[in-house]
């Protein structure tokens, strides 16, 4: 068998990802903003299901509501600081991981897809 060199793949920029960091934050990069038409989104809310073990997140560009968590810019994305909904709704947060992020139309809910 002969042997094949590796050169460093570099992750696909162009999709909408979520990462949830070790430090507690939720960050959605620069491809999820343009795609969704988020870039005027000041605040989100953030929704649980207990039972499928999932995050959605609903975005808006008032602080008005009740609940709202600022969306911090961090680079070409945004941040948003959520380590107690992690930990209230006990959410493994102890090493990085990156995540997709789907419309759902029905719900007006972005929601949190393992990538695949």
């Amino acid at each position: 068998m002969a042997f094949e060199r590796y050169f460093r793949q570099r992750a696909d920029m162009s999709k909408p990802r979520v990462l949830i960091g070790k430090t507690g934050q939720i960050g959605l990069n620069a491809a999820g903003l343009q795609k969704f038409g988020l870039g005027k989104a000041t605040h989100a809310a953030l929704f649980y299901d207990r039972d499928k073990k999932k995050i959605a997140i609903r975005f808006t560009d008032s602080a008005k509501e009740k609940g709202l968590l600022k969306l911090v810019p961090r680079g070409n994305g945004v941040v948003i600081f959520a380590k107690s909904f992690l930990r209230y709704y006990a959410v493994d947060f102890s090493r990085a991981q990156h995540y997709s992020l789907i419309f759902d139309g029905k719900q007006d809910l972005y929601v949190i897809e393992p990538e695949s």
